[in-house]
């Protein structure tokens, strides 16, 4: 009796010991298609099992290797409230992640996205990740006259940084070997800006007047721009736009929190719109659209290439036609419960590694669109 007691002490000793403390975390992919994305984890979700105030290291069940993660503090409040974890997952699969607490913080991510504000270049504000860049205009430059609230495209063929080096050295209108800035955007929506149609006119806003940077990488970049009262007389608003760009996509997620100084009636139509540039190039603009997206496929200047643009609404605008003004595609947009909007919108270079060409472009966004409608399923295993 004294031997199985002594037998059974052991070896729930030894089971305590061997036993890993931590979360483990199934992901599956309900789509046929392969996807490197970030999920997320809310603090919430996690502060049972782990201590959220030490270091976490995530692990890949599949191989036992540790996992790209990165801290999201978008409060400011100096405790982060989400986790974003970099997995690749083959069509259908299943995997198990375990989540542990560690002694000290550690670098496993390599950062694959970058954003600033560009004081030496008339106050841009540009950001980039592993396969494209953009760029927004600030206040400095608005007080030239160049005045343009649209958002402006470097195209790249690199997977590393380039902003800052293109900045230093200020030769990034030709291609090099790693792209060059080659979209004309002037006082457009460019690339996915905001406006408002009314009476047959479309307004926009000027420069943005200041920016806040949320989280800096290593996998996501978040940022706001705020921007003046703007839109037609008896429809003024203010607008405070938030950017979130991840690690290996084309596409900007935008948000605007919009606050109107009208009681509500009769409002403009809120629209995002692409620029077309047919006069850059002999190969015709090819437009393809339906209820919640629209593409722009279009040739650049001289030997470099084609350039789509895309635009996704998460919100299906039931029977609203897509609108053209002058060279520009105008995608009407449903609110939001918070009465802002919020789309997709990016690019891609029939000149890099991703996109060669159009209809490689119509599936990288069509692919996104079921990775929105579809997301990686998430479940908390103990």
């Amino acid at each position: 009796m004294f031997i199985n007691t002594l037998v059974i002490s052991l070896l729930s000793l030894l089971l305590t010991n061997c036993s890993s403390p931590g979360l483990t975390v199934e992901v599956h992919n309900p789509l046929q298609i392969q996807r490197n994305e970030l999920i997320t984890l809310e603090r919430s979700q996690l502060s049972d099992k782990l201590d959220c105030d030490l270091p976490l290291q995530v692990k890949d069940g599949r191989d036992d290797i540790l996992l790209p993660l990165q801290f999201i503090d978008l409060d400011q409040d100096q405790y982060w409230e989400a986790i974003l974890i970099q997995v690749n997952m083959d069509p259908l699969e299943s995997c198990q992640l375990l989540l542990e607490n560690i002694e000290s913080v550690l670098d496993t991510s390599e950062t694959k996205v970058f954003g600033r504000f560009v004081p030496e270049r008339k106050d841009d504000f540009a950001w980039e990740n592993d396969r494209i860049a953009y760029r927004m205009y600030g206040p400095a430059l608005e007080a030239t006259g160049e005045i343009s609230s649209g958002v402006d495209v470097w195209v790249k063929s690199v997977d590393y940084p380039i902003i800052d080096k293109w900045y230093a050295h200020g030769k990034y209108h030709k291609d090099e070997g790693e792209g060059a800035d080659l979209y004309k955007v002037g006082p457009t929506l460019g690339c996915g800006g905001f406006g408002l149609l009314y009476n047959d006119s479309l307004y926009t806003s000027k420069n943005f007047t200041d920016y806040r940077i949320l989280t800096q990488g290593p996998l996501r970049i978040v940022f706001e721009l705020d921007y003046a009262e703007w839109g037609p007389e008896d429809h003024r608003l203010t607008e405070t736009k938030r950017i979130s760009l991840d690690m290996g996509q084309h596409l900007n997620r935008v948000e605007s929190h919009l606050k109107w100084n009208d009681p509500g009636t009769d409002r403009p139509l809120l629209v995002a719109g692409l620029l077309a540039h047919p006069q850059h190039s002999d190969i015709p603009v090819s437009l393809n659209s339906s209820d919640n997206y629209m593409i722009l496929y279009e040739g650049i200047k001289g030997d470099n290439g084609s350039l789509g643009t895309a635009v996704i609404q998460g919100t299906d605008t039931g029977d609203l036609p897509i609108k053209q003004y002058g060279d520009q595609y105008l995608m009407p947009l449903v609110t939001t419960p918070s009465h802002g909007v919020s789309y997709w919108a990016g690019a891609g270079w029939s000149k890099s590694p991703w996109v060669n060409s159009e209809p490689a472009w119509t599936d990288i966004i069509l692919s996104h669109i079921n990775q929105i409608s579809e997301p990686l399923q998430v479940i908390i295993i103990n």
